[in-house]
């Protein structure tokens, strides 16, 4: 077997896994407060099984009180990747949802991400 067939198809397997666990842990997330937070770094990587991704990270104030988190998005192309990143200067601003009563616990919803983005 080839092994470059053998690496891609493993990164699809782990990236479908990842995403299911996502889902499950987001389940409900859209009805969660909303905060407005504010990037602090866009930064790209590479996963050890094929593909790359970019990671957000971000702070956002709730219930009084400061919080930071991370958003990460998986990507199949580098160049792909640099261009989603590139979106995001430091300082700009993301819409957070947090968990009521857990506030330290945060997400950014990809949808909300991406009408953000087309300025909606």
């Amino acid at each position: 077997m080839n092994y470059g067939v053998f690496r891609l198809a493993l990164g699809v397997i782990s990236r479908g896994g990842r995403f299911a666990k996502r889902k499950v842990q987001l389940r409900g997330c859209e009805s969660w407060p909303l905060a407005d937070g504010k990037l602090f770094q866009a930064r790209v990587g590479s996963r050890q099984d094929a593909g790359w991704f970019v990671q957000l990270t971000y702070s956002y104030a709730a219930e009084g009180e400061y919080y930071s988190g991370t958003y990460q998005q998986d990507f199949f192309r580098k160049k792909t990747a640099e261009a989603f990143a590139e979106r995001f200067p430091k300082g700009t601003q993301i819409p957070v949802h947090y968990r009521p009563g857990k506030p330290e616990a945060s997400t950014v919803v990809p949808q909300d991400l991406h009408l953000h983005l087309a300025g909606l």
